[in-house]
């Protein structure tokens, strides 16, 4: 009997109660391996098939704006145009992206955690917010 109490495992389940406070508190297990491999997947699967259409309208905005290169008046409405064309081009090309990973990071988390949402998982320690104590780690 001795011997099984230096291995530090538990020898009883945990009661209702201990499993109902450890939700509450946030802690529920999950892996974080498993959205790590989703969400690698999903974002290189994303690339194959949106891939193609990002990198011709980057090309197409590229080439369109060394071909007037030459003749370019910058100007305050100039670089408004260019950078507004530019950024509907990106949107339109990373929010799809962004998206569809998001909402497989959200689908794999939620199916391991039974999509239990508590607010004990997302409340703020500041005491893990200190400066100095990164310092200290970094140079000692």
């Amino acid at each position: 009997m001795a011997q099984d109490s230096d291995t530090g495992e538990k020898t009883e389940e945990p009661t209702g109660k201990k499993l109902s406070e450890a939700v509450t508190s946030g802690n529920i297990a999950k892996s974080m391996d498993i959205n790590t491999a989703a969400l690698l997947a999903v974002a290189l699967l994303l690339l194959s098939l949106l891939g193609a259409g990002i990198w011709e309208s980057l090309q197409s905005y590229l080439t369109h704006i060394f071909r007037d290169l030459g003749v370019l008046r910058i100007s305050s409405n100039s670089v408004q145009g260019y950078l507004g064309e530019f950024l509907q081009i990106a949107s339109v090309n990373i929010i799809p992206f962004m998206l569809g990973v998001m909402f497989v990071g959200l689908l794999v988390s939620g199916t391991q955690t039974k999509f239990q949402l508590t607010a004990g998982a997302v409340s703020w320690n500041l005491s893990k917010f200190n400066p100095i104590n990164g310092i200290k780690k970094i140079f000692s």
